[in-house]
């Protein structure tokens, strides 16, 4: 007997954004990055001024202070977009283990790409912070409007006009009606801008965050099966030599 697929709301087209708990993570992520965002942009301010200043002693420590904070808010980045971007990014491998000085130490760092590639994706960030403005502010102006109904007459405040406040005034219950309807059409088209938004840094994180789970569990594989081959292939060349 044949099994009907369960029917999920989330699978509708345009409204089952709603019903989808991955919009509201994107929601969530976008909430985030406004304050996060601006911080960056602050750190991205001292790093360069580091670089400028580096003729300077005090350039080089803001230098290495930035690279060793950026290191470790990639990290939380990258934890952060696990959770919430549908994705499963595990760290690069790149920062040497073979060093024997506190000079090989710090210049590890420096030379492992995974830092710059940090630093570019928080020096984004600032952008996706600036992004996240236009679906919030239409969730915050449509929300009231989903509430019209309940709640005329009364006056709304949609925003600014050349320094004017541009205000829609309900007093009746078919413009309350058509309030909610606006309302409803503004947060519909906030949710698929928080997800597009998503999709964007979804994109950016999988490229300068770390490396794809999947992707570092086949070059794992790969490289113990090399490995063995190696082991098989030195372990044969011993036997011979011993033979002759």
């Amino acid at each position: 007997m044949d099994l009907v697929p369960a029917f999920s709301p989330s699978k509708l087209p345009v409204v089952g954004i709603f019903a989808d708990l991955r919009t509201y993570k994107h929601l969530l992520y976008l909430l985030m990055a406004l304050p996060l965002g601006f911080a960056y942009s602050a750190l991205f301010s001292v790093l360069v001024f580091g670089i400028v200043f580096t003729v300077v002693g005090i350039g080089i420590i803001m230098l290495l202070a930035a690279l060793f904070i950026a290191r470790g808010t990639a990290r939380f980045e990258r934890w952060l977009a696990n959770q919430l971007l549908d994705v499963e990014l595990d760290t690069y491998d790149d920062v040497a283990t073979d060093t024997d000085s506190t000079f090989g130490d710090l210049t590890k760092y420096l030379e492992a790409a995974s830092t710059w590639r940090g630093v570019g994706f928080l020096s984004l960030k600032f952008f996706i912070a600036v992004f996240a403005f236009v679906p919030l502010f239409v969730l915050a102006n449509g929300l009231p409007l989903l509430v019209a109904p309940l709640r005329y007459p009364y006056t709304t405040r949609l925003g600014e006009v050349n320094d004017e406040p541009v205000r829609w005034s309900i007093e009746t219950f078919p413009e309350a009606l058509s309030a909610a309807l606006v309302g409803v059409v503004g947060i519909i088209i906030m949710l698929h801008l928080a997800n597009f938004s998503a999709y964007l840094t979804r994109h950016m994180a999988t490229a300068l965050l770390g490396v794809e789970k999947s992707t570092a569990d086949e070059t794992t594989v790969s490289q113990t099966h090399q490995d063995m081959i190696t082991q098989d292939t030195d372990s044969a060349t011993a036997e011979h030599t011993t033979d002759n």
